[in-house]
């Protein structure tokens, strides 16, 4: 039996306007205090991945054309992970970490981060692109990013290893 899944489609049926179809989503914390919204990402029909906010009122912000562009260059229908977190920094900094599959296919990484205030929309790209990672060539892939470690990056976070309960240091960071 055939299936019509993500990339699978036909061009002719592909969307031309709103959300890519087939493209993955993926959402992160918006901030990191209560009553906080959510940062939704997605990929438009014509290949860009933006971001669009649900602020703590249920108010979409910063959707349609005027959504926050975070890359250009994603192949059509890239599945998607977010990763965000916070650092023991004094005062904490809030990072958001997107991952993809770029139109040279290779995986990509993009950052933002609360310490570039007052400079919506600023996103670079991560440490992740320099290591050319290429993933199984196929219409339909996935993709999950995890953070790792405790949330807040604490540096004397321990947790208890599953095999012998022995406490373990641990670095934090990200598993891809």
């Amino acid at each position: 039996m055939n299936y019509t899944i993500g990339g699978d489609y036909s061009p002719q049926y592909y969307s031309k306007e709103g959300a890519f179809n087939g493209s993955g989503v993926a959402i992160a914390s918006q901030s990191f205090v209560a009553g906080s919204g959510i940062f939704l990402y997605y990929q438009t029909f014509d290949g860009a991945i933006k971001a669009s906010i649900l602020d703590n009122t249920g108010s979409w912000q910063s959707t349609g054309d005027s959504a926050f562009t975070v890359a250009t260059n994603a192949r059509n229908s890239t599945p998607l992970s977010a990763v965000a977190f916070i650092s023991a920094d004094d005062p904490p900094v809030a990072t958001w970490n997107l991952f993809y599959v770029g139109d040279d296919m290779k995986v990509k990484q993009r950052i933002s981060s609360n310490k570039t205030l007052g400079a919506e929309n600023s996103w670079f790209d991560g440490p992740l692109n320099a290591h050319n990672l290429v993933p199984h060539d196929a219409d339909t892939i996935g993709m999950q990013a995890c953070y790792w470690g405790n949330f807040y990056g604490d540096s004397d976070y321990t947790y208890t290893d599953g095999f012998n309960q022995t406490k373990v240091q641990s670095e934090t960071g990200m598993h891809l």
